[in-house]
């Protein structure tokens, strides 16, 4: 989806959300945040990259070569429509693939970042089971499964080896929505390496939309991205 304002864009941003069933649940957040930037200026541009969304293909179709390419063609469309500065925001899982393209952005906005690809697949396949132990459904199937959806073999170890290790370039911020403001541990840690001189940090009292389940009130939420993206 292309977001634009009402006059000539001051901006333009590249929202990439997040992966799997995360992506549906934050649907309705990243909507709200994308019309918010619009209003304030941007054009906004929110990717459904190869095998996901209204995109085709599926995930047991594609390789990591295939969502690098996606970024890049998503990026280049803004660029060619408006050469203004530029935002990258990413929502949790989102930031992997979207590093790992090297897209060099003015203003890179870390939404809630997943920081281990490996780390991240085993956390979605024991909240599954998780599940569906308490609704008696089958467990998944197959080594290669993620909520309800066969990714191949390759794919799947090319999103285990994802990994937000090194600092990527540019103005870099980092946003935290939870339910008090102190900084997580592992977000603390990765701003000790980085160096708190090069991410600026923001933490906001929010539901975690990325959940399924959670409140559909995001004014406060949108307020605050269109800030850090922005401004």
């Amino acid at each position: 989806m292309l977001y634009l304002p009402a006059g000539s864009p001051r901006s333009r941003v590249l929202m990439v959300p997040p992966l799997f069933e995360e992506k549906r649940c934050a649907h309705r957040a990243l909507t709200t945040c994308a019309r918010a930037l619009a209003a304030a200026g941007a054009a906004v541009l929110v990717p459904d990259l190869a095998g996901t969304g209204n995109s085709g293909g599926t995930l047991a179709e594609i390789r990591l070569e295939t969502w690098l390419e996606d970024l890049h063609a998503a990026e280049a469309f803004l660029r060619e429509r408006t050469d203004v500065p530029s935002c990258l925001i990413t929502l949790r899982a989102g930031v992997l693939p979207a590093v790992q393209a090297g897209l060099a952005p003015e203003r890179f906005l870390l939404w809630q970042p997943v920081l281990s690809g490996k780390s991240y697949l085993r956390q979605l396949r024991t909240r599954r089971m998780i599940q569906d132990s308490i609704t008696g459904e089958a467990p998944p199937v197959g080594p290669f499964e993620v909520e309800g959806q066969e990714l191949s073999p390759v794919f799947y170890a090319e999103l285990e080896a994802l990994s937000l290790t090194n600092a990527p370039a540019g103005d870099l911020r980092l946003l935290q929505c939870s339910f008090n403001t102190n900084l997580l541990t592992e977000y603390t840690r990765l701003v000790a390496r980085w160096g708190e001189e090069k991410v600026k940090t923001r933490c906001i009292v929010a539901e975690p939309c990325w959940n399924a389940h959670t409140p559909g009130r995001y004014a406060d939420l949108a307020a605050a991205l269109v800030e850090e993206a922005l401004c």
